[in-house]
């Protein structure tokens, strides 16, 4: 299906609008925009003489969603679970996309916790046990001799 056109192969004007370029866009009316999300942009494209791309383009830039699409809003639990969850993690236990997670911390300025790797046991016992002198005495002496210095 085509777009229908005049003679001089431009676009019907809308509302007295016209143009002289044969690829311009007319303005989309409210009634245009209506059909976003309603149908696939394809279908819409072809329904109202468009392309599909620009279809698309008009129904993100009204941030509205895709005919059929399976989306969930976010709950009080998942935007609290940001906070302290990584992605990888969140991921799997939410049924969340990565890119989705992403998203969402950035709307909400959440950044991703610091990966916290827990103590050994080794190194628990360690821990006061250690004296400045003792750490000294392991550390190489220093040389006498000047530093090499750069060209």
């Amino acid at each position: 299906m085509t777009a229908v056109r005049h003679k001089n192969g431009n676009p019907p004007s809308v509302a007295g609008l016209t143009s002289s370029n044969p690829k311009a866009r007319l303005w989309w009316s409210s009634a245009d925009s209506q059909l976003l999300g309603q149908a696939s942009d394809a279908d819409v494209a072809l329904q109202l003489g468009r392309s599909e791309i620009g279809v698309t383009q008009r129904r993100l830039k009204l941030r509205i969603a895709k005919f059929n699409a399976q989306l969930r809003r976010w709950t009080k639990e998942e935007d609290d679970w940001l906070h302290t969850m990584r992605n990888q993690e969140f991921s799997r236990r939410f049924n969340r996309t990565v890119a989705a997670i992403q998203q969402r911390r950035y709307d909400l300025g959440i950044p991703q916790p610091k990966r916290v790797r827990p103590w050994t046991d080794k190194e628990d016992a360690l821990l006061g046990k250690m004296s400045c002198h003792r750490a000294d005495q392991n550390r190489p002496a220093m040389s006498d001799s000047k530093p090499a210095t750069l060209r």
